[in-house]
């Protein structure tokens, strides 16, 4: 099912309308089925019914009980489709307005950027309260419990972005390509976590690489030498491996063939381990500097979600 919130939105309307026999200007977010729309609580269990017979899917008892609006019903729809419909909403914004004669009118702006009102207008006006849902509180929270868990594997994390690809789009890239595969001749071919292009025709192209949380980084200088862990140094060759690979015509020819992306000179970046200690920071941005690799480490990548997401 492949549906946005307007459309769950009327959908479940229409039901209400159909099962209660209410005009549909009555029938608002706010609005409770037993209280404001005239039904009882064998209505309620009837419109229950009937959601769940036209979206497919169950809804327990011990659920339903706590459905007592339409913004109820529409809050668990979204919850509970499938990703595809889930998916189309990064955020839920309701904006409430008091009128003089205490009525408030709820209002809902979609992930495409326009409003719904249950009066029919499309804009927003003044003089409103607005509050905030996201799906992103959860998803991320989702995010930090595998940074955490000691089981977690680079597949995981792969996984996880590739589920989530938005979470690496920002508001920068516009494609993501998962798994891409690099040839640098007719022998090998690589794989790279993932491969991002820009929305800016002017910019370049990413290739990211996922390491886990627990990898060891970075070791105290000893006798003034920089000691880097084998396994990130491993890793920053094999970003620079992937970043030279670019530079032969070939290599960017096969890869705009499988791809339609044209990638020169790639941005290279790592995420790898737990946040660095302050004393480690100056020489973490001489190894990023040295390689041309931007490192960054899991915390500090989470943070930077959040301020985006959430």
């Amino acid at each position: 099912m492949n549906i946005t919130w307007g459309e769950i939105e009327r959908m479940a309307k229409q039901i209400i309308v159909d099962e209660l026999g209410v005009d549909e200007d009555e029938v608002t977010l706010d609005a409770r089925f037993i209280h404001d729309l005239g039904g009882d609580s064998l209505d309620a269990v009837e419109v229950i019914m009937r959601f769940e017979e036209e979206f497919h899917i169950p809804i327990p008892p011990e659920d339903s009980e706590h459905m007592a609006t339409v913004k109820d019903v529409m809050e668990y729809l979204v919850k509970t489709l499938p990703e595809t419909a889930g998916t189309k909403i990064t955020s839920q914004v309701l904006a409430f307005r008091i009128h003089e004669d205490g009525k408030v009118q709820v209002g809902l702006q979609t992930s495409d950027g326009s409003w719904l009102y249950a009066d029919g207008t499309s804009f927003l006006p003044a003089g409103i309260y607005l509050t905030v849902f996201s799906k992103w509180g959860d998803v991320l929270k989702e995010l930090e419990e595998m940074i955490n868990s000691a089981s977690v594997c680079e597949r995981d994390l792969q996984l996880f972005f590739e589920k989530y690809p938005e979470l690496l789009k920002c508001d920068e890239y516009n494609v993501v390509i998962p798994q891409a595969r690099i040839m640098p001749d007719d022998r090998i071919a690589w794989r790279a976590d993932f491969v991002l292009q820009p929305f800016d025709q002017n910019g370049f192209c990413k290739v990211l690489e996922l390491k886990l949380p627990e990898a060891a980084t970075i070791r105290t200088p000893s006798h003034g030498h920089l000691r880097i862990y084998s396994e990130l140094l491993s890793a920053i060759n094999q970003l620079r491996d992937y970043g030279e690979a670019f530079h032969n015509p070939l290599t960017r020819e096969r890869f705009k063939d499988a791809y339609n992306i044209d990638v020169f000179r790639p941005d290279l970046q790592l995420i790898a381990g737990r946040r660095w200690d302050a004393i480690h920071i100056r020489n973490m941005q001489e190894v990023q500097r040295r390689n041309g690799v931007k490192v960054e480490d899991w915390d500090s990548c989470l943070e930077k979600l959040r301020r985006q997401f959430t």
